[in-house]
């Protein structure tokens, strides 16, 4: 679709990865603040022998994932 200039939605997913499409459906359909999953906007890496935190915002390390856009 990308290259046909197609939008990619959310929604393609679920012939490529039929778990990680219910995993995301359930995250969008819920309200991710009653399981309190500890989700922050960082992500552990291991890149050349050594461990990096890598922030995918500002602050991402220490800022909770909600609902909110």
């Amino acid at each position: 679709k990308h290259i046909l200039g197609v939008p990619v939605r959310y929604m393609d997913m679920e012939s490529v990865d039929s778990q990680f499409y219910k995993s995301l459906v359930m995250l969008l359909e819920n309200d991710i603040h009653e399981w309190d999953l500890g989700l922050i906007f960082s992500l552990d890496a291991f890149e050349f022998g050594e461990n990096k935190v890598i922030e995918l915002i500002p602050n991402g390390s220490t800022t909770i994932v909600t609902n909110d856009e």
